[in-house]
C-alpha cells in the first residue's frame, strides 16, 4: 500500500492558520501608554490592538513592510511556535501560539547583544557597541564574518540553549538588510531606531524601503545597486490606493488632505482612530491596481504606531507633519531626549 502523502510546508503553514483562528483567547491586559521598546515594536504586529498577536498578524504585519507571502508565513509559524507558549498566560487556550504583548519580555533570551534590558527597554548603549567592539573592516557596518564572531562572543557558556536564537535572527537580519557587498550598514537603520523603531524592525523597514524605492528612484547613471533614494526623484515611488494628499509630482494638496478627516474622522473632527485609519485605507482601494493595496497599509500603521496619542487618536497636525516631514524630526527629538525610554 502506498504511503500517505505529504504535505507541503505552506499547505502546513495554512492549516496551523486556520486552527490557531478557531481557537479563542484569554483577555489581554496591557498599559498601551506605558509600553516599553520591546513592548512598542512587538505592538506593530498586533493588527487589531487588543495585546494579543495571531499568526495570521505576523503574517499581515511582515507583508505589510515588503516581505513576500511565502516568506512571511514561514516567519509567522516560526515565532509563534517559539514565543507564543513563552508569553501565554496558564489559563490561555491551547495551542497556546498567540502571543502576549505584556509578556514579551519572558521571550528574551541570553547570548545576545543586551540592546534590550531585562525588561524590554532599548538600551543604545549597547547597540553602540556592536558595532565598537565588532566592525573592524568598516567602522559603521558589520560583515558576516564579523556578525558570526559577535554571535560567539556574546553567547554564555552556562546557557547553551540560548545559542540558536541569536543565529537564526541575526541570519535573517543580515539577509534582509546586508547590501550587495555584504555589508550590514549602520546608517541604513539609524534613522528608523531614532524615530522610534526597534532595532530588527528598523532593519526590516531599512532594507524593504531601499529595495522598494531605491531602483524606482535612481537616475540611470547611478552606481549599484540602486539601494539609495534619490530626494529628487521621490515622486516617482508614489502608488496609487492613496488619499491623493499628494499629487503626481508630489505636491501637498490641501483639499485632499482635509477630506481625510472630513470623510473619516468620525469620533473627533481633528483626529483618526485606528479603526477610522482601517476604513480610510480600504475606501481608496483601487480595486483595478490590488498591487497598490498593501503599501498604504503598511505606511498608515507605521504613522499610527509613531505619532498617535496615549489614547489611540492620531491627530491632523501630527499628519500634516507627516507629509511635509516636521513629524519625523520631532519625534527623533522625542527619543533621544535624556528622559525618553528610547
Amino acid at each position: 500500500m502506498a504511503g500517505r502523502r505529504r504535505l507541503p510546508a505552506a499547505a502546513v503553514t495554512v492549516l496551523l492558520f486556520v486552527w490557531v483562528l478557531s481557537c479563542g483567547h484569554v483577555e489581554a491586559s496591557i498599559d498601551f501608554a506605558n509600553m516599553t521598546a520591546l513592548q512598542k515594536h512587538a505592538e506593530y504586529f498586533d493588527r487589531d490592538k487588543d495585546g494579543i498577536i495571531t499568526p495570521s498578524e505576523i503574517f499581515e504585519g511582515y507583508v505589510a513592510i515588503g516581505c513576500d507571502a511565502e516568506f512571511a508565513r514561514a516567519t509567522a509559524a516560526s515565532i509563534s511556535a517559539g514565543v507564543g507558549p513563552i508569553t501565554s498566560p496558564v489559563d490561555a487556550p491551547l495551542p497556546h501560539l498567540s502571543i502576549y504583548i505584556e509578556y514579551i519580555h519572558r521571550a528574551m533570551h541570553g547570548s545576545d547583544t543586551g540592546a534590550y534590558d531585562a525588561e524590554g527597554r532599548f538600551v543604545p548603549e549597547k547597540l553602540e557597541e556592536i558595532f565598537t567592539k565588532h566592525a573592524k573592516v568598516r567602522p559603521d557596518a558589520l560583515t558576516s564574518m564579523e556578525v558570526e564572531e559577535m554571535i560567539l562572543a556574546n553567547r554564555d557558556p552556562l546557557d547553551p540553549q540560548s545559542w540558536g536564537a541569536p543565529v537564526r535572527e541575526w541570519g535573517l537580519i543580515y539577509k534582509l538588510a546586508s547590501d550587495k557587498e555584504g555589508f550590514l550598514h549602520k546608517d541604513s537603520v539609524r534613522g528608523y531606531v531614532a524615530i522610534g523603531c526597534d532595532v530588527a524592525f528598523s532593519r526590516t523597514m531599512a532594507s524593504a524601503v531601499s529595495a522598494g524605492v531605491g531602483p524606482i528612484t535612481s537616475p540611470v547613471d547611478a552606481p549599484l545597486p540602486h539601494l539609495s533614494v534619490y530626494i529628487e526623484y521621490i515622486h516617482k515611488a508614489m502608488h496609487g490606493s492613496d488619499t491623493g494628499a499628494l499629487d503626481a509630482k508630489g505636491r501637498f494638496v490641501l483639499e485632499k488632505f482635509e477630506e481625510i478627516f472630513t470623510k473619516h474622522a468620525k469620533v473627533r473632527s481633528d483626529a483618526l482612530t485606528s479603526m477610522e485609519i482601517e476604513e480610510m485605507i480600504i475606501a481608496n482601494r483601487d480595486p483595478l491596481d490590488p498591487q497598490s493595496w498593501a503599501a498604504p497599509e503598511g505606511e498608515w500603521r507605521l504613522i499610527y504606531k509613531l505619532a498617535s496619542d496615549k489614547k489611540g487618536f492620531l491627530h491632523k497636525d501630527s499628519v500634516r507633519g507627516i507629509y511635509d516631514g516636521k513629524v519625523f524630526y520631532k519625534l527623533e527629538e522625542q527619543r533621544t531626549s535624556p528622559r525618553s525610554d528610547m
